[in-house]
């Protein structure tokens, strides 16, 4: 059993019913198929200084003290997911122990400030860092989605609603559609919001770079 520790930068406003809980730290026991689980409303914001800025631990700044959360659990990443060099066929030897998807999402949530990488889901998933098939009202927000890989969806898989803003995709691959984001059954779409079957997608100030999917719709 291995354990996954989100880092002090990391601070988590979640939301239940009239309760409000705040963590800084968090440590879960977890196998690589098991994902972390959000089933009511949420709100996870990652970014913080913390003790890197005693005077201002409360400072936020994603690019000047990102929160990691990886997939990579044994460390043992040779760099960045290269999409070009994916082979479905013969599933990376290195990655091959990576957790197959970081969040799973059915209710309503918020991520803000977090670096989503290393998710690797060879098993014919759906969305490798984030997978929100059920999720109404999905929000991203100054996150990278850096490096993941799923059949569907390298990085973010949806059906419903979602807006992401100011986020940068890099290097995410897809097995079928949807290198960086897959969003479902789109119907029509205009400069940077697209509406979907159930929900509309809204995509702002939001940076992809070599994101692939071996079938198209990168």
């Amino acid at each position: 059993m291995y354990k996954r520790q989100f880092p002090e930068s990391i601070f988590f406003t979640v939301f239940i019913g009239s309760f409000v809980v705040e963590l800084s730290v968090l440590v879960i026991d977890f196998e690589r198929s098991i994902p972390f689980i959000i089933n009511f409303d949420a709100v996870i914001i990652g970014g913080y200084a913390g003790s890197a800025n005693p005077t201002d631990p409360d400072e936020k700044n994603p690019d000047a003290y990102p929160t990691v959360i990886t997939g990579d659990l044994l460390g043992n990443d040779p760099g960045l997911l290269e999409p070009s060099k994916v082979d479905p066929t013969a599933p990376d030897p290195l990655r091959i122990d990576n957790s197959t998807a970081l969040f799973e999402i059915s209710a309503p949530a918020d991520l803000s400030g977090l670096t989503l990488t290393g998710a690797y889901n060879e098993q014919g998933g759906r969305g490798g860092a984030v997978n929100a098939e059920t999720a109404y009202a999905l929000v991203l927000q100054q996150c990278h989605f850096l490096g993941n890989y799923a059949e569907w969806g390298g990085a973010i898989y949806t059906k419903r609603s979602v807006h992401i803003w100011e986020c940068e995709f890099t290097n995410n691959c897809s097995a079928s559609s949807g290198g960086a984001a897959y969003f479902g059954h789109v119907m029509s779409c205009d400069y940077y919001k697209c509406w979907l079957n159930e929900g509309n997608a809204l995509v702002d100030r939001t940076v992809f770079t070599n994101n692939h999917s071996l079938l198209g719709s990168g």
